[in-house]
């Protein structure tokens, strides 16, 4: 850079303070400045892994129980609970019923939310499970529930050793009373996140890459080509039908197997992808607003938050102010969350789950 005289340093001073205070105009349309509030922290107890927005209200699912809210987040109630907690939460979009996954399988309300009943789903002998355990879960209209399985302690653990985690997929069309396994075993078929788009529209995320279906699920294509890093931790469709997928952090080094991380967009329904930055960030979760403005939550290692991109992927900025916890050791020192999960009301308010609790945006 070229040195400049006091006069000039004075100026750009006086530029950055402007830069600083005020949000200018994106290509996208006027950025609104967010800052975020947290809701129910007296009580919602446990690290919030999932959320869900629809018809019955606002769902959070927690290593404790599942909590929901009626009135946009304002108010909580324990509406179902287990030891050892719930991995997904999903509502159905065309009826009350709500679906929650743990490790001991699949619970069902057909009320909101207000009693739950567990859900017999097939056993999995390949995967030496009698009831699966659930890291994935998707809902779509006329009583379509994909929910994905695996018998692996964590996402992507250890998956290119000796003994690989196994994985499967299963399908119901009547709200959950009957299910169909749709995919192979084997730990190539470990599919955690999915994401609805238009029509009948399904993507389903793995750790190796993306397979989409254009009939609720029943068959499926796949796609990876731009893909560096195979392994998908999110998955999100915009209004304008791009696919967004979130990575998870480099699981070494030097793995060569394992890449960059980070975010990547397809502009043609999963096909092929273009790598779009965030590397060698766990990007745990991907809401797309209206407005078409992206927002990935992050976690892992010491990075945290909330960026947004109003630009369709190409830029992303923070957007924490109010989104802190306080973490030790020594006196209270506020810190930013990671971001497990996000989800966006039918009112354009975005909520946040962490490891500290449920955050909303402020009106």
């Amino acid at each position: 850079m070229s040195r400049v005289n006091q006069k000039k340093n004075v100026s750009v001073t006086a530029l950055v303070l402007f830069v600083v205070g005020f949000s200018f105009p994106t290509a996208g349309g006027a950025q609104v400045p967010i800052s975020w509030e947290q809701v129910g922290a007296n009580v919602i107890t446990g690290s919030v892994v999932g959320l869900s927005t629809g018809p019955a209200g606002l769902f959070a699912a927690t290593s404790t129980a599942i909590f929901r809210s009626t009135n946009g987040g304002t108010d909580w109630s324990n509406v179902v609970a287990r030891n050892g907690g719930y991995t997904v939460v999903a509502q159905q979009p065309d009826s009350p019923n709500v679906f929650a996954g743990s490790s001991a399988g699949l619970t069902r309300s057909t009320d909101g939310g207000t009693t739950w009943q567990n859900v017999t789903l097939p056993p999995l002998p390949d995967l030496n499970e009698a009831q699966p355990s659930l890291i994935g879960l998707a809902t779509k209209g006329g009583g379509v529930v994909l929910i994905s399985s695996s018998n692996a302690p964590a996402l992507f653990p250890g998956s290119r050793d000796n003994h690989p985690p196994l994985g499967a997929m299963l399908r119901s069309t009547d709200n959950g009373n009957t299910w169909t396994r749709l995919m192979g075993t084997g730990g190539a078929h470990i599919v955690r996140p999915f994401a609805t788009g238009a029509a009948n529209t399904v993507y389903a995320g793995s750790d190796i890459g993306v397979f989409r279906s254009a009939d609720n699920g029943q068959t499926w294509i796949y796609g990876v080509n731009g893909l560096l890093d195979l392994r998908v931790r999110s998955l999100a469709v915009s209004p304008g039908g791009d696919v967004f997928l979130g990575q998870p952090a480099p699981a070494s080094n030097s793995d060569p197997v394992y890449f960059e991380g980070g975010v990547a967009r397809s502009a043609n329904g999963g096909l092929s992808w273009t790598e779009m930055g965030l590397e060698r960030t766990a990007i745990n979760a991907i809401v797309i607003n209206a407005a078409n403005h992206v927002f990935v939550g992050l976690g892992g290692g010491n990075s945290g938050g909330v960026r947004r991109s109003t630009d369709n992927g190409a830029t992303f900025g923070g957007v924490n102010t109010g989104l802190t916890s306080v973490v030790g050791p020594g006196p209270t020192t506020p810190a930013v969350p990671a971001v497990n999960a996000l989800a966006i009301g039918s009112t354009g308010t975005m909520y946040a789950g962490t490891a500290v609790g449920v955050f909303r945006t402020r009106s």
